[in-house]
């Protein structure tokens, strides 16, 4: 398996639109594969990615959930890209605002060829919300590959864990998905994530 050098990573731009994504080089002549992290506002995306690429400042958070309203685009060089979406599921935002979103979503989609997993952050401490529903229920329908990564595990027990999966995890991805329990303090299933996410970009790259 290819060694990757998460620290390497850089961000590159900020689009709405489909004409403001970027684009990336050829890897040995295949597209540039790319990895999504969604999740409900103030899941803990942010964390997770300056804790998943070992740096504090790759993800900006913020203290007004619902704030970002763009799709974030990162680049491990000659390895993948990334794209961290905008949180969804916030009772301060517009429904105008969440119109637009959906939107977003379903033009990123169709228009990004490239993209070979989607990690859906849900918070372990918390049963799926509505969104985090429909959100799995979207990926399940168009069979998008999915890894989903359970968030805040630090603040849960064992017992809780387990308790979970067992309400949930069917309900929620009824063929079956690859999970992990992540925290961004304890580090938990760091590695796993690194590991499962190294397999996805040798896989296609």
């Amino acid at each position: 398996m290819k060694k990757i050098d998460w620290r390497t990573v850089s961000f590159v731009s900020t689009g709405a639109k489909k004409e403001n994504f970027p684009s990336f080089p050829l890897i040995k002549g295949k597209m540039c594969p790319e990895i999504v992290i969604g999740g409900k506002s103030n899941v803990g995306k942010s964390s997770l990615i300056n804790t998943l690429f070992g740096r504090k400042s790759v993800a900006h958070t913020s203290k007004t959930p619902g704030k970002t309203k763009a799709i974030h685009f990162f680049l491990l060089p000659e390895a993948s890209s990334f794209a961290d979406l905008p949180g969804y599921g916030w009772a301060k935002v517009s429904r105008d605002l969440k119109d637009k979103w959906n939107e977003m979503m379903e033009e990123y989609f169709e228009t990004r060829k490239e993209v070979v997993c989607t990690l859906i952050l849900i918070d372990s401490r918390h049963p799926p919300s509505k969104e985090d529903r429909l959100f799995a229920e979207w990926l399940n329908f168009h069979k998008k590959k999915a890894l989903l990564v359970l968030t805040k595990s630090d603040k849960i027990s064992k017992e809780e864990k387990k308790k979970w999966l067992a309400s949930h995890l069917s309900s929620l991805f009824p063929e079956g998905v690859d999970y992990l329990f992540f925290s961004s303090k304890t580090k938990e299933s760091l590695l796993e994530l690194r590991m499962k996410l190294s397999e996805v970009i040798c896989q296609n790259c």
